[in-house]
């Protein structure tokens, strides 16, 4: 969009990116997000100022060990995968709702069922000027934005596929998501 240099700044991470989603570790969690079961659980409690909750999360869990995802399985992730893409709309922004923050996903206010992923400007700005940096410089910066392109991919499908319900967590990562 305009005046941002998505190829200069974003292909390198999104392709890492990507190619990360595609891990075997990566495709299990996907599958236990897309296909395994939520249950009730008892939360820890809260971190004294950490703000309530609208609904309390739950825990997903899978009943396929790692390792253990047929090829079907493994289809169905992936063309789970392809369609969020499809619902996936990357902007930057210095606009985040976290000041703090250097990324952030939401609903569209267009339509629930498309997230919009905005990535912190300051990040944008550090990342262009790639000639001005080593190459180890250019890898220690485009992994940070691959990171955090998965970090809020895995918020998207939040969003995409259980409409912004408050954030469920993986097995017994209950307690870093509470108190984070």
């Amino acid at each position: 969009m305009g005046h941002i240099d998505y190829d200069t700044v974003f292909r390198g991470p999104a392709i890492l990116a990507t190619r990360l989603l595609n891990t075997p570790q990566a495709l299990h969690w996907a599958y236990a997000f897309l296909f395994g079961r939520n249950v009730d659980v008892e939360m820890p409690e809260r971190a004294e100022g950490a703000p309530e909750l609208i609904n309390d999360p739950r825990q997903y869990a899978c009943d396929k060990a790692f390792g253990q995802l047929s090829p079907e399985d493994l289809t169905d992730v992936r063309v789970q995968l392809a369609d969020l893409a499809h619902r996936c709309h990357f902007r930057v922004g210095d606009d985040l709702e976290d000041p703090t923050a250097i990324g952030e996903t939401g609903c569209s206010k267009i339509n629930s069922q498309y997230a919009i992923i905005t990535i912190h400007g300051s990040l944008y700005r550090r990342a262009l000027p790639r000639n001005t940096y080593t190459q180890a410089e250019n890898a220690l910066i485009d992994l940070d934005l691959a990171m955090l392109m998965l970090h809020e991919v895995a918020h998207a499908l939040n969003v995409y596929y259980m409409l912004n319900y408050e954030d469920d967590f993986f097995e017994g990562s209950s307690q870093s998501t509470v108190t984070s």
